[in-house]
């Protein structure tokens, strides 16, 4: 095909200078034409084989005798110009001469020398000469019909004769038809043609622009077609060789090496290429299923049910041999693009010495090793119940991928879409890969209380299958120390009980949408279940639906006004819910624990909710001997308005920081020595920091609080360092994250 083009190209040249000296004699003559047209050829062939043999030996002795690096470009440049000027004087255009030059430097030892040192220079010049071209333009050519009808002619004109020209291609073994599509473009040889005919007065206006448009529709389609008839030359040659269904499978094991049965059709080539980097691990890969891995990993590599099925066997089986044979063989990009990019970007991590480590998945291998691990026998029985298939394993690879730095829900749900799951498999994947090492966050917090998960954590899980992938994924994260384990497996443990209690088939459901249905049909009126409608999820999530249903009533029927605070009391096993509702300010919380600690209750638990009209409703589970009196505890609350709130270093304390043990907030886990108005001391602190508290859980053990709070901006963001440190600072304690 280069060849081809080249002949062409000389040809072209030797026509225009024929018709150039036409032009310049205003006549033509059969003696005259053969007379150009003799020089032409003989200039040709004289000056290429003298340069031929001249050239090398030439660049060689001034390789050997320069002085300076520049030399060979010197020379270069002399015999370019000085053959553009001698097919001048032969009467010739001067880029016959330049043509001429290339071919002897081409055929020199030092031509790649030569062609790296003229790139700046042509960098310099083409544009320049694509400026000339432009300027040489007359745009409203272009749109006359003359113009554009001469141009359809000749493009289809030149595309039939190079598809012909093709088809008479003699080399056995040659796509033709490919021969006459690589023929069809003419480039910037064209354009030079079009720039020297215009000079000489050999082209007009209209003609230049339709030539310019030839120039411009054949260089732009040929690459399209181009890759048309090599997709239509595979997928022949796919169907011919494919053997669908080969008895023992399209792979073996053969003296040690997999081997390929046949050729699979389209539809199984990526499946059949994960099972043979699956099988690698054992049996190393034949030359010949190198070669075609790599010849395939251009093509269409179709995620189906097969496929996706031998990814899931190549993440339980698959060794770090596996990994690199997809790597290697161009699959892995072709496939998984963001397992390929991962790779790429760890070659370039000088601080990896161990190129061991280029193809590691920790938590996939570590998923791998518990599932084929009969020691850990709590996690053998959860792998047992779960139901087959991918999320579990795509989840551990999205967090190897994401790493400390990416955005493990974006590489989950790219990589989801990648494979082809649909979108509800692509939520899943997101909300389990999202919620990595969730549980051991919510299980530190709860070595020191009782292990029952809370029902923010509960409604957020949702169902136990996933409760199960968290489980099982979180051990893979690293081992847990005795204590941390321990609470960790009672956590879980009840929250599968608790989903099990709400989900018995262990199907989806939507827990947060099954309470707030349920409180809405206890609602006393319709304002009341509007309200719940509108209810915040932490309020949902922590109270019963009765519950919920009486405490929301007291944002009904009109909202409080400025200043007024609604209270309500309730039996709550062997103590009290008190529920409180008003407008919404900052330090609301603090006034009203601070009301509570003085009319003598002690606050067990804490949930506070806002809703969007600037309206608050918080709950509290308070011990006291006698049954609190609202009316009192609402004039407390007015009372504690009409004085600071001392915001006092609480001694003996540590505060510990956790992003991940909620989905929506920063978790602060205070412990202090326990105190009556700890909670009041606390929430002060918070207010002053300028957070908001959404809920505290209050425990105490051995004469120690232990309160967590869920914190956020007032924009619903989660805390960033600078927040941390003020309540740090505000507590007077070292905060630990």
């Amino acid at each position: 095909m280069l060849g081809a083009a080249v002949a062409d190209d000389v040809l072209g040249l030797v026509i225009l200078t024929v018709v150039v000296r036409i032009v310049e004699t205003g006549s033509f003559s059969a003696g005259g034409t053969l007379s150009v047209l003799g020089i032409a050829v003989a200039f040709l062939v004289g000056t290429t084989a003298v340069s031929l043999r001249l050239a090398p030996p030439l660049f060689r002795l001034v390789r050997r005798h320069a002085l300076g690096s520049g030399s060979l470009l010197v020379v270069a440049l002399a015999l370019t110009l000085g053959l553009a000027q001698l097919a001048v004087l032969a009467g010739l255009a001067p880029i016959i001469g330049a043509f001429v030059a290339g071919l002897a430097m081409g055929g020199t030892r030092e031509s790649e020398r030569i062609e790296r040192d003229l790139a700046p220079l042509a960098h310099f010049f083409i544009p320049i000469f694509f400026v000339q071209v432009g300027i040489q333009i007359d745009v409203a050519a272009f749109l006359r019909p003359t113009v554009l009808a001469l141009a359809a002619a000749l493009i289809a004109v030149g595309i039939l004769g190079k598809m012909l020209g093709g088809l008479v291609a003699g080399k056995s073994g040659v796509d033709r038809i490919m021969v006459g599509i690589g023929m069809i473009p003419r480039g910037e040889v064209g354009l030079i043609f079009a720039s020297i005919g215009l000079a000489n007065g050999v082209l007009d206006k209209d003609l230049y622009g339709a030539l310019l448009l030839v120039v411009l529709v054949t260089t732009v389609i040929t690459p399209g077609l181009i890759r048309w008839r090599r997709n239509a030359t595979v997928s022949a040659e796919r169907a011919a060789q494919a053997n669908d269904n080969p008895e023992g499978g399209q792979l073996c094991v053969v003296d040690g090496l997999t081997e390929m049965i046949g050729r699979p059709p389209a539809e199984r080539t990526l499946a059949v290429a994960l099972e043979a980097a699956k099988m690698a691990g054992e049996a190393p890969p034949a030359d010949d299923l190198v070669d075609w891995l790599t010849s395939e990993a251009d093509g269409d590599l179709t995620w189906n049910v097969e496929a996706r099925t031998a990814l899931d066997e190549l993440l339980v089986s698959g060794t770090r041999r596996s990994w690199r044979l997809l790597d290697a063989t161009g699959v892995l990009a072709g496939a998984l693009p963001e397992l390929a990019d991962e790779l790429a970007n760890r070659r370039r991590d000088t601080s990896l010495l161990d190129p061991s480590h280029l193809v590691r998945w920790p938590t996939v291998e570590q998923l791998a090793l518990l599932k084929a691990s009969d020691r850990d026998r709590e996690a053998q029985t959860q792998f047992g119940l779960l139901d087959t298939g991918p999320i579990l394993r795509l989840a551990a690879m999205a967090v190897d991928l994401a790493g400390e730095h990416d955005d493990i829900s974006v590489v989950a749900s790219d990589m989801g879409r990648d494979i082809g799951l649909d979108d509800s498999l692509v939520a899943e994947l997101v909300a389990t890969a999202s919620d990595a090492g969730r549980l051991r966050a919510a299980a530190s917090h709860l070595v020191d209380l009782s292990a029952e998960p809370s029902p923010e954590l509960l409604a957020h899980v949702g169902t136990v299958e996933r409760a199960r992938r968290l489980y099982l994924l979180d051990l893979a994260l690293g081992d847990l120390d005795t204590l941390h384990r321990e609470a960790f497996d009672h956590v879980t443990a009840n929250m599968f009980d608790e989903l099990a209690k709400r989900d018995p088939n262990g199907a989806g459901t939507d827990e947060m949408g099954r309470r707030r249905a349920a409180a809405i049909e206890l609602a006393p009126s319709q304002k009341v279940a509007s309200r719940i409608a509108k209810a915040p999820r932490a309020l949902v999530a922590a109270l019963d639906p009765s519950e919920m249903a009486e405490d929301v009533a007291l944002l009904t029927p009109s909202i409080p006004a400025p200043g007024i605070y609604r209270v309500g009391v309730h039996a709550d096993g062997d103590g009290w819910r008190v529920a409180i509702a008003g407008r919404d300010q900052p330090g609301l919380l603090a006034r009203f624990t601070s009301a509570m600690s003085a009319s003598g209750l002690s606050i067990e638990r804490a949930t506070i909710a806002g809703f969007s009209d600037r309206t608050v409703l918080d709950v509290f589970r308070v011990t006291s001997a006698t049954q609190p009196d609202p009316e009192e505890l609402a004039t407390a609350v007015l009372n504690s308005f009409r004085s600071p709130t001392p915001v006092e270093p609480i001694k003996d304390a540590t505060a510990a920081f956790d992003q991940h043990g909620s989905p929506w907030f920063t978790v602060c886990t205070v412990t202090a020595t326990d105190r009556p108005g700890l909670l009041s001391s606390l929430a002060s602190v918070m207010a002053e920091a300028g957070v908001v508290i959404h809920g505290a859980r209050v425990g105490a053990a051995d004469g120690r609080a232990i309160d967590r709070f869920n914190l956020s901006y007032r924009r619903g963001k989660k805390l960033d360092d600078a927040a941390i440190q003020r309540i740090q600072s505000q507590l007077g304690v070292s905060a630990t994250t």
